[in-house]
């Protein structure tokens, strides 16, 4: 199969790099799953799965995530204002795409790491025509800190620079969800919980469905970008997605 996009972002998520760990919850003998820290075989696995992509001719941008390190919501529910822990959100993922990095240059494969945030020393500040540049010479860009704002997330980081460097998809792979259900499939009622194979960014915000914040959402909607969003378990996803194999769902401006 050829490659159904010429150039997407890969959102990564903060949880799909970390170790897992597993703990007791009170009174609960069913175990709760943990993401933190750093994984090294899943910056490594990662960077297989990118490696895939690009090895079909695909063009391909990163946005990390730091939800393994630090997430700014988490940090602000015990007690942190919630600007500075926003701002430590971003230096996570800072983190994340340095390892990220490194973990592609073991696989042979050109990148640049460009932040929202001036942090020149370990990486470059993210210029729209310096980015269009590394790409066009065949790196992988990897995006870090967001968007360089507070209150911000991940998500809309990942909508504007797809809507930048012109992607025509955004690949969210999810940390052990196989995609979009109408409702938590770990919730309460997830025994009923139905799986959407495909619906659009308007049905998204009718329903109320948590798959990204409403700021992407209505950016990737007015700019006619697709999400995909699977299983990044499943290492071969990434590849499956761009040649146009059903994997996961898809959400689109509008229905197909």
């Amino acid at each position: 199969m050829s490659a159904i996009y010429k150039r997407v972002v890969v959102k990564v998520s903060g949880e799909a790099l970390g170790r897992r760990v597993t703990y007791p919850t009170n009174g609960n003998p069913a175990y709760v799953h943990v993401s933190m820290g750093f994984s090294q075989s899943a910056f490594e696995e990662t960077a297989l799965a990118l490696l895939a992509i690009k090895n079909e001719g695909v063009d391909v941008a990163v946005v990390v995530g730091g939800g393994n390190i630090a997430r700014g919501t988490e940090l602000e529910r015990l007690g942190m204002e919630r600007v500075v822990a926003d701002y430590l959100g971003m230096l996570a993922t800072i983190q994340n795409g340095l390892a990220l990095a490194a973990a592609l240059g073991n696989q042979g494969v050109e990148s640049r790491v460009m932040s929202a945030l001036a942090v020149n020393p370990v990486c470059e500040p993210f210029v729209r025509a310096r980015a269009l540049r590394h790409i066009e010479k065949g790196r992988v860009v990897v995006f870090v800190a967001g968007t360089g704002n507070p209150l911000c997330t991940t998500d809309s980081a990942a909508a504007l620079r797809a809507v930048e460097i012109g992607a025509e998809a955004v690949l969210a792979g999810k940390n052990g969800t196989r995609g979009v259900y109408d409702r938590d499939p770990n919730g309460p009622d997830g025994s009923q919980a139905e799986f959407l194979t495909e619906l659009t960014y308007d049905e998204v915000i009718q329903r109320g469905l948590v798959v990204l914040d409403q700021g992407a959402i209505v950016t990737l909607r007015d700019h006619f970008i697709p999400t995909h969003v699977f299983n990044a378990g499943e290492l071969d996803n990434y590849e499956k997605v761009v040649c146009g194999e059903r994997v996961g769902s898809v959400i689109r401006t509008v229905a197909k």
